[in-house]
């Protein structure tokens, strides 16, 4: 690292006394320029960088510097060898577009001990404003267990926030229900209803894992099961729409709400 200063292209003093006043974009900008600083090199302001992140902790920030805490705390330096539940919070450092290149930070580069309790707490403080990045980091967090205890339920309802108005999160979460991630067991209904959600969105690829799901349904509605079973796969599985019914399944005329209403009662409009 460079042990210069150089200047940089913004007066920090006004930047600093609108932080200090309750300004929160001030705030933002001037620990952003701080840590690009010292991202290019710059490690005489390193110090004044770390002042500064630990005094936004203390401040009613917003998700944007709640996530830039989580990652400096994700990526400080370790005395032991990071464990494989927390080696994916190590991919969070902080990136700069600096003109035509690309820079990272890592809390490590700071001077920052690693400490996954602060990561997640500013991670879930973001999530619960919405921060998608933040939602998505929480999940894969409580999915894995890594810096809390595993819990795949709480992993699956921050992958749905995430998911809103977005076909890929909403088909990764099928995936997470259909394979029983997170430590669950598989959940076909809970799969083909997010499955469902990604086709209606245009997902590539989900109306046909749709029609998959729906061949192993009816071959799970054979006559060989007892009355009881048909009507719970009816009853958890019909629901995933007309669009697949409506279109059919490849090699087979018949269609699949009408078999289905035969077993129990059909819940095509589902949402």
């Amino acid at each position: 690292m460079k042990k210069i200063s150089t200047p940089l292209p913004v007066d920090l003093e006004a930047l600093k006394d609108r932080a200090r006043s309750g300004n929160m974009d001030a705030l933002h900008s001037l620990v952003g320029h701080l840590l690009l600083a010292v991202a290019r090199g710059d490690v005489a302001f390193r110090m004044e960088a770390v002042r500064w992140v630990e005094y936004a902790e203390g401040q009613d920030i917003d998700a944007r510097m709640q996530l830039l805490l989580a990652m400096i705390y994700a990526t400080g330096s370790q005395e032991a060898s990071v464990d494989e539940p927390t080696e994916f919070l190590r991919t969070m450092p902080v990136s700069f577009q600096d003109g035509s290149e690309d820079l990272s930070l890592t809390g490590e580069q700071l001077g920052i001990v690693c400490d996954y309790g602060k990561t997640i707490h500013w991670l879930q403080r973001a999530a619960e404003q919405g921060d998608k990045e933040a939602q998505i980091f929480l999940a894969m967090s409580y999915e894995s267990g890594g810096g809390v205890a595993r819990d795949g339920h709480e992993a699956a309802r921050w992958y749905a926030a995430a998911s809103s108005g977005d076909a890929a999160e909403q088909y990764r979460l099928g995936d997470y229900y259909a394979k029983g991630k997170g430590g669950l067991a598989p959940n076909e209904q809970m799969a083909l209803e997010w499955y469902r959600k990604a086709a209606d969105s245009g997902y590539a690829g989900a109306q046909s894992r749709c029609e998959q799901m729906a061949l192993k349904i009816k071959s799970e509605l054979s006559e060989t099961a007892i009355p009881e079973q048909r009507v719970a796969l009816a009853q958890s599985s019909a629901f995933f729409g007309t669009s697949v019914a409506r279109k059919g399944v490849a090699g087979d005329s018949a269609e699949l709400p009408r078999n289905l209403s035969e077993a129990g009662p059909s819940r095509g409009s589902h949402p």
